[in-house]
């Protein structure tokens, strides 16, 4: 017992007890003492909570992700989720790939549905659907910049698109996890890309694509949505 004690003190290095003339607390022993047993009373707390879920298959799941990601695929997996966990509530939260995984890193929320990213130690991630990426680009926006080129070009990317085709292009850039695999893209193909347009919203990509403003890039579950 004197060696735990000495190594508490030594641990807060201040002393938590009086020995002369009898063992008593000192202030600051009192208050590790009350610390000590509010831990104490919330750890029970937890072990009931937990027991709870595991017989009952009750609580809270915090899930995030995009609106049109959540409304395109989830429809597809809650009823399967609540018919196996009917006591179990779900709580959605519409937040873009990089919040998703902030969110989850910090223990705000348990999934995230985002975009494919680097891998994480600290995250467990499992493939939920493939979404392929296209470079969309207007009529009129391709023939003002290749005019006689353009149907040429056109032919040549229906089968898919070589980025460096389209150097002479303005772009919509997305702030965002796309935008990054996007980069390495352009990366690869050895330009830079003239950056007319960024924006973290991919909404704002589609929007931009149908007015003829710039190229963008979009997924193609955004694609459908539209």
């Amino acid at each position: 017992m004197s060696n735990h004690v000495a190594r508490l003190e030594e641990h807060f290095d201040m002393p938590l007890f009086y020995r002369s003339p009898a063992l008593t607390l000192t202030p600051a022993g009192e208050l590790v003492l009350a610390f000590a047993n509010a831990v104490g009373r919330e750890e029970a707390n937890l072990k009931d909570m937990l027991s709870d879920m595991k017989q009952e298959d009750s609580g809270v799941i915090r899930f995030g992700g995009s609106a049109v990601r959540i409304n395109s695929l989830l429809p597809h997996i809650l009823p399967q989720f609540s018919a196996r966990y009917p006591k179990v509530d779900v709580e959605f939260r519409t937040q873009s790939s990089v919040k998703g995984l902030s969110a989850v890193l910090d223990g705000a929320q348990d999934f995230a549905m985002t975009v494919a990213y680097e891998k994480n130690s600290n995250l467990i991630a499992h493939h939920l659907a493939a979404d392929p990426v296209y470079l969309c680009v207007a009529d009129g926006l391709l023939r003002k910049y290749y005019g006689d080129e353009a149907d040429a070009l056109k032919r040549k990317s229906e089968h898919g698109a070589q980025i460096a085709d389209f150097a002479r292009l303005p772009f919509c850039m997305a702030d965002n996890l796309l935008g990054d695999r996007v980069n390495k893209c352009f990366q690869e193909a050895d330009f830079t890309p003239w950056e007319h347009i960024t924006s973290d919203k991919t909404q704002l990509s589609v929007s931009v694509c149908y007015e003829g403003l710039a190229a963008s890039f979009i997924s193609h579950i955004y694609l459908r949505k539209r």
